[in-house]
């Protein structure tokens, strides 16, 4: 019998496998974006674009607050146009599903073509994910979504031009891009 975080890349200690799905660990220590100056990879950096917004949600994503009640408490930002948020939640939602046992990400953006854009910068990094510590996909042709080996998490994205979108959903996560 296996436990989920034997189903990790090289069978990640208990200790690993938790900085992993840490958002902040994670993302600091191994993500790479489109740099829209070059084009080229570049190392995430929390504070290149903006001083706090994206430290905001990382530390959200990582530890979200709970309503008395236990329930996870909404995060809403009012925040000025790319300014990074949107690929932060989208990455930290890549973290929570590549390594923690069935976790559910689902982003539902403003249009279909904003929706494919961010799912697109999330296989950018993914694909630059260090191989040793990159969790596997169940297929490289996924382009809408990204459901991980071992471990049973997926993502996926949605668009708010759909009729019912979300309907039925009851995701781990959910990011609301534009909407």
């Amino acid at each position: 019998m296996t436990t989920p975080d034997q189903d990790l890349p090289g069978h990640a200690t208990p200790d690993i496998a938790e900085r992993l799905r840490d958002p902040w660990d994670s993302l600091h220590a191994y993500a790479q974006v489109m740099d829209q100056e070059t084009g080229g990879p570049v190392l995430y950096d929390a504070h290149r674009l903006t001083e706090g917004l994206q430290e905001t949600v990382l530390s959200y994503m990582s530890d979200p607050p709970r309503m008395e009640d236990g329930s996870t408490a909404w995060l809403a930002l009012l925040k000025p146009r790319q300014a990074g948020a949107s690929l932060t939640a989208e990455l930290g939602g890549y973290v929570k599903a590549a390594y923690s046992p069935g976790w559910e990400h689902d982003c539902i953006a403003d249009t279909q073509k904003r929706a494919e854009y961010l799912h697109g910068r999330v296989h950018f990094t993914h694909e630059r994910w260090p191989r040793e510590v990159r969790s596997p996909t169940i297929s490289a042709a996924e382009r809408k979504q990204l459901t991980f080996k071992g471990v049973g998490g997926s993502m996926q994205v949605l668009s708010a031009e759909r009729d019912s979108v979300g309907i039925g959903l009851s995701p781990d996560s959910l990011h609301g891009s534009e909407v």
